[in-house]
């Protein structure tokens, strides 16, 4: 099988599956491999966020049906088996957005699940639980001159001294088919995720950046009438990214927890950070645009 090498968040790794989202290298070396093999599920199971996964120091392994299992150890190797009858760009879609997310936290960098927006050389970050409406926030926002730099998730570098950035590579927006109704044709549908699973991907425009973070969201729902927004601390950050599963499936069980923990206080420190609960309802165009006022009034 022909594989090729690509530059990941600054590492060289070499894939035999394709990686689209990433600049392909000419090199031979690498510090990460992906490949093809087959791969047998233990007993344990662990259902988090809509994953099944096992995880031990080292090594971590889930899997989604109807798409594929994967395996992903020491920071070094994804294994990937695909399910019978499964699409590529399914396949390829989570090996990026958990495969090689888990691979990064393994080398001890700060990956986390965002979404992420800039607008006159600043970058606001989305944190929140899988289906709270990040992806469907960023779209929005890009009709307000907003542009989406990153869906799913990305890795944060620098520190509280000298600021931090975001590396993502992001070419289109996941949402899920219900919602892509309320833009109309705002949006192009470019294909399906997998049928299972009930999302698609959009054409938005969207960019690489090298702006500074200057905002933290904290996306939530709850059981209110209007959206809510108030600033809160470091640590009252850290245990809501804990509860929506922002920090993923490995940190929290593996060694390196409390490294991924003291990043992300450090990023708390660094930056002004808002808890914005949205109701728990429908998502309809008036409240999304309520939910886009009170986000960009938190930032301003």
């Amino acid at each position: 099988m022909t594989h090729k090498i690509y530059c990941v968040f600054g590492l060289r790794v070499s894939s035999d599956v394709p990686l689209p989202d990433f600049v392909e290298l000419p090199s031979e070396d690498y510090d990460a491999k992906v490949s093809i093999g087959v791969i047998s599920r233990p007993t344990g199971i662990i259902v988090s966020h809509g994953l099944r996964y096992t995880c031990t120091n080292d090594t971590v392994l889930f899997w989604v049906d109807e798409v594929a299992t994967y395996s992903i150890c020491g920071g070094t190797q994804i294994t990937v088996e695909p399910c019978q009858g499964s699409d590529m760009v399914s396949v390829t879609r989570f090996l990026i957005t958990t495969g090689l997310f888990v691979l990064l936290q393994q080398r001890k960098m700060l990956a986390m699940k965002f979404c992420a927006v800039e607008k006159n050389n600043g970058v606001i970050a989305i944190t929140g639980a899988s289906g709270v409406g990040k992806s469907t926030l960023i779209t929005a926002l890009s009709f307000r001159g907003w542009i989406p730099i990153a869906d799913d998730f990305g890795v944060l570098s620098g520190n509280a001294t000298v600021g931090f950035q975001i590396m993502s590579r992001i070419s289109t927006i996941l949402l899920w088919k219900d919602i892509v109704r309320i833009f109309k044709e705002r949006v192009k549908v470019l294909g399906e995720l997998n049928d299972s699973i009930g999302k698609v991907h959009v054409d938005i425009a969207t960019s690489a950046s090298t702006a500074m973070l200057k905002g933290l969201i904290c996306l939530s729902e709850a059981p209110l009438k209007s959206v809510q927004s108030r600033r809160i601390d470091a640590a009252r950050a850290y245990d809501i990214m804990r509860r929506d599963g922002v920090i993923g499936l490995y940190a929290e069980k593996s060694m390196y927890a409390h490294v991924h923990k003291q990043g992300l206080m450090n990023l708390a420190n660094g930056i002004p950070i808002t808890h914005l609960s949205r109701p728990r309802e429908t998502v309809s165009t008036k409240a999304l645009s309520a939910l886009c006022d009170a986000m960009e009034q938190a930032v301003q």
